[in-house]
């Protein structure tokens, strides 16, 4: 899989007894925390999320050193099941301006940026160039809906604010529908790209990808599984150690010294001295971006139907699952149990502890 170019960091109800989420018998149902590693950074922990106990994960952070978007969390996490799945896909960053079609041709690598003029909405940048690029399983598939995400779209211009520059974003899903091992399948395509200007280049477009994911189910399922997969993806967060090696080796692109971190061996040894020092040094970034992350995921999740916020004893940090459950509790490991179980204990003859969450709102 590549990233964006031509060249070239989560379902409800009833319906999780058949697609294998159940963890006991009842209607209860567990998320586990899982952590991903990447073997590029001397194999440290990357990237934490939330999956439903018993599914399957596969992929994880992929390095593609020719670029300004140095990695992304390329990962499938499906119920083992039933024909239910997330992919998430590499993100990119973009560099337009007519004046200079002359010189560089759309699709060039220009200084770590796609060279590629913006799209006029989010559904041509979909089909026209995620779809034919890291989507071929969507290139016959028939689009059925699209719903745009505003108030997402918002959040995102704030997060990315920065003096002189003029920021726009849009966000929101396209559905398709597709025929899969002769099952009417259908997949949402969740995106959301922000664009910049500003006054040293009145004609340039500075653009990103700043998400790119699907959820695919049997065609009349999506819809009641959304919110489960909604939790997932909303509960990826980069490590404090990851963030840091990777703000490292970006400033190490940018002094042009990617020679120095095209082999895994370089890499390492790169991140690995002074590994103290550059978590220090990035330390305060982390928390910013962890910060901005926390809100927009919020407000990503406000966009879908049957995604509450809810919070553990001691802890104000809101926490997304899917709602229409009376009891929900969690464990100092990170895990989740949501029972609809009357008189359900997951403390009677369990060796952990633990504790009632409450809704947030």
């Amino acid at each position: 899989m590549k990233p964006f170019t031509v060249t070239c960091c989560v379902r409800v109800v009833l319906i999780l007894c058949a697609l294998g989420a159940v963890e006991a018998s009842g209607q209860t149902m567990k998320f586990n925390k899982v952590s991903i590693r990447d073997p590029m950074v001397n194999n440290i922990d990357a990237v934490s999320m939330m999956i439903p106990a018993g599914w399957k994960l596969e992929g994880g952070i992929r390095w593609f050193p020719d670029w300004l978007v140095l990695a992304s969390l390329v990962v499938r996490i499906s119920d083992p099941n039933a024909p239910v799945a997330i992919e998430t896909y590499p993100r990119q960053n973009y560099t337009y301006s007519p004046d200079w079609v002359q010189q560089i041709r759309e699709g060039q690598n220009y200084m770590g940026n796609e060279f590629r003029a913006p799209p006029r909405d989010l559904a041509t940048f979909i089909t026209q160039v995620a779809v034919p690029i890291v989507m071929p399983h969507l290139r016959n598939a028939r689009v059925t809906g699209q719903e745009d995400y505003g108030k997402f779209a918002a959040a995102l211009v704030e997060a990315y604010r920065e003096p002189n520059m003029t920021k726009t974003a849009m966000a929101g899903r396209i559905r398709f529908e597709f025929q899969q091992n002769g099952m009417a399948m259908e997949e949402d395509v969740y995106c959301a790209l922000v664009f910049a200007k500003g006054p040293m280049l009145p004609n340039a477009t500075m653009w990103t990808i700043d998400r790119v994911y699907s959820f695919r189910a049997p065609k009349g399922e999506l819809d009641k599984v959304t919110p489960l997969l909604t939790t997932c993806m909303v509960s990826a967060r980069p490590t404090l150690d990851w963030f840091g090696q990777y703000m490292y080796v970006t400033s190490l692109f940018m002094q042009r010294m990617q020679q120095g971190i095209k082999q895994a061996g370089d890499l390492s040894k790169q991140t690995t001295q002074n590994s103290e020092e550059i978590r220090q040094m990035y330390s305060q970034a982390y928390k910013a971006s962890s910060d901005s992350i926390d809100r927009t995921s919020r407000q990503f999740s406000n966009q879908i139907r049957g995604v509450d916020d809810y919070v553990a004893p001691g802890n104000p940090t809101p926490v997304q699952l899917p709602s229409g459950y009376n009891d929900v509790w969690t464990n100092k490991n990170g895990e989740y149990l949501l029972s609809n179980q009357a008189g359900f204990d997951p403390n009677v003859g369990a060796t952990q502890s633990w504790e009632r969450m409450q809704t947030g709102r």
